[in-house]
């Protein structure tokens, strides 16, 4: 609530992990009547420690300042690019990993519900 008056937002996102310590986010989101906001980030890392890189508003139309090659968002008022590391401990019998019939590993997904 801003000026008492509401403002909505709708946010629709990806994930996609390709492997176990690597993991990437899409997002798109309508806010303040606008419909251009689309996010992205990405993860790295494993069960002691994360890094990740990620922002809410990558600048999808830009303009080229005259008889220069400098480009610049247009009509961007904020760009916010956030990172940082996460660091996690605990969960110690998350580490100890069954294997099945075939070898594949097993994780007990109520051994540590912070990984998963």
């Amino acid at each position: 609530v801003y000026d008492r008056r509401p403002h909505f937002s709708l946010t629709a996102t990806a994930n996609y992990s390709p492997v176990s310590y690597l993991s990437a986010t899409l997002s798109y989101s309508i806010m303040n009547n606008k419909y251009y906001h689309l996010g992205a980030g990405i993860a790295a890392g494993g069960p002691g420690a994360q890094f990740y890189v990620i922002t809410d508003h990558i600048p999808v139309r830009f303009v080229k300042v005259t008889g220069t090659p400098v480009l610049f968002p247009y009509n961007a008022r904020t760009v916010n690019i956030r990172f940082g590391v996460n660091i996690l401990w605990g969960c110690r019998d998350w580490f100890r990993v069954k294997k099945d019939k075939r070898g594949k590993p097993v994780r007990n997904k109520n051994l540590c519900p912070a990984y998963w």
